[in-house]
């Protein structure tokens, strides 16, 4: 009777030491796998690899977690799977460089990607904002003007993000200066030290006289929420006069004529709300 037992007991120890084994090395082989296709050429094969990747993250963990929250998935599987966690990462953040590559380059035209494509695009960027990684930094930059996800995930890294961002000022493309400035903006308030009021002044100021009509808007935008924006009302006047960037088509408050003016319009609201004291809303 106590062979008996001790063979049962023994034969269980062995079925549960196999399905750790297995448990180790089947997810081990699929995430690699996984990881390796997110390298290909091929878009739908890079989508195709990335869905299979959280999928199979998503089913370790999911006893424990939310498998659709990336923010709870991956803190998890890399607990679980530490022999796994730098791979999985430096793979994601790379898969997000390369993407933001095919869908934010300039010679792609509109309509290029499916709704399909930009979910993709879409769920990564969250990913990796979730990695709290600071090599992902420069891919979350990347990615910025896509929306509030990317740049939360780069604000998380506070004063680090600042150079990185404020590099991109330097930047061809007037979209990436005008969200790079929003973003260092408010990375700089909320670091509320001595020196951020002068460099957030000295940031709007050369801003406002940025080539690029989407990086003027931005920093008169951003005036409208200082305690000093009663500083800025000249420059904004003239801006309200005289900036160039126009359009076919009235404007709201027709005084443009024929001319749609997208500075001067924002020009002279800002300072007519700070004249009315009206509470701005950032």
């Amino acid at each position: 009777m106590r062979t008996k037992r001790a063979a049962w007991i023994l034969g269980l120890f062995l079925s549960a030491a196999a399905n750790a084994q297995q448990a180790t090395h089947l997810p081990n082989s699929k995430v690699a796998n996984a990881l390796d296709r997110m390298q290909s050429a091929d878009l739908q094969t890079r989508e195709t690899a990335f869905d299979e990747l959280m999928r199979d993250l998503s089913s370790e963990v999911q006893n424990q977690t939310n498998p659709d929250e990336p923010s709870e998935v991956l803190p998890m599987f890399f607990k679980q799977h530490p022999d796994q966690a730098e791979r999985v990462k430096l793979g994601l953040i790379q898969l997000l460089g390369k993407e933001s590559e095919t869908f934010m380059g300039k010679s792609v035209p509109p309509g290029t990607y499916s709704e399909g494509d930009m979910e993709h695009y879409a769920q990564l960027i969250e990913a990796v904002s979730e990695l709290n990684d600071g090599r992902a930094l420069p891919a979350l930059i990347g990615a910025m003007t896509t929306g509030g996800i990317a740049a939360g995930g780069i604000l998380r890294f506070g004063d680090k993000a600042l150079g990185p961002l404020l590099e991109q000022l330097k930047n061809p493309d007037g979209p990436v200066r005008a969200r790079a400035l929003e973003i260092a903006v408010t990375i700089l308030k909320a670091a509320d030290n001595d020196a951020s009021p002068t460099r957030i002044r000295d940031l709007l100021r050369s801003s406002l006289k940025d080539t690029d009509a989407s990086v003027r808007t931005a920093a008169v935008t951003l005036i409208e929420c200082r305690d000093d924006r009663r500083d800025f009302v000249a420059v904004l006047q003239d801006l309200a006069k005289n900036d160039p960037e126009r359009f076919p088509g009235k404007t709201d408050d027709g005084v443009d004529g024929d001319w749609h003016y997208p500075v001067r319009v924002q020009a002279r609201r800002v300072p007519r709300d700070i004249e009315n004291n009206k509470t701005c809303k950032p």
